[in-house]
């Protein structure tokens, strides 16, 4: 059967530096938890009402900077844009408002507590919840000259999600890393920063080994 086709949620960009990293952040996060969405940002003077209505979902990081841009651009399309309260130093609850984004699509796609919305005409049809992913977290030595390494294995991720997670683990570990065999090596002993991360994007972590 062939895997159902993406929906786009359009990230516009205004200025903001943190666009690309939002769309990396639900991108990876997505892809983790199977959803069926991918996110692009878009500078918003190359953005037509035509690519808004083409979009499964259009949001803008800065309600107070960006909602005065997308109602000159788009006029009443501007109402289909879900704006986030991100600031120029708020780069740490980019991931946040990712999570709460993905947990509402897996849910049926509700908007933001506090947002108003037209009531569909049919009640949306929720999908059934996800059982939760466990990745067990240990520490190898062996064979290493004792420079050990973090791993993460027992995973059932695909091998894309995988590569995608960790690159994510190296990035808030600060250090480097690899994704061989089915499982993330990342260097040093990380086993406490990693499972928090893990615990931070949605997994439930069980740690194996001292």
């Amino acid at each position: 059967m062939a895997a159902p086709s993406k929906k786009t949620l359009l990230i516009l960009d205004t200025g903001s530096p943190f666009c690309s990293l939002a769309a990396d952040r639900f991108n990876s996060i997505a892809g983790m938890m199977g959803l069926p969405w991918e996110a692009v940002a878009k500078s918003i003077g190359l953005v037509g009402v035509e690519n808004l209505q083409a979009a499964g979902r259009a949001l803008a990081l800065s309600k107070a900077s960006d909602q005065p841009v997308c109602e000159e651009r788009f006029g009443e399309m501007a109402k289909a844009v879900e704006y986030w309260q991100i600031g120029p130093k708020d780069q740490g609850q980019i991931d946040q408002q990712v999570m709460d984004l993905v947990a509402r699509l897996l849910g049926g796609g509700e908007r933001p507590a506090g947002e108003k919305k037209k009531a569909p005409a049919t009640p949306p049809v929720k999908e059934p919840a996800k059982k939760a992913i466990v990745l067990k977290v240990g520490r190898e030595t062996a064979g290493r000259h004792g420079k050990g390494v973090t791993t993460v294995f027992d995973t059932p991720l695909s091998e894309t999600a995988l590569k995608e997670l960790g690159a994510t683990l190296k990035s808030r570990c600060g250090t480097g890393g690899t994704v061989k065999d089915g499982r993330i090596e990342i260097q040093g002993d990380n086993r406490e920063r990693v499972i928090l991360e893990l615990t931070k994007l949605g997994y439930q972590v069980k740690r194996v080994g001292g």
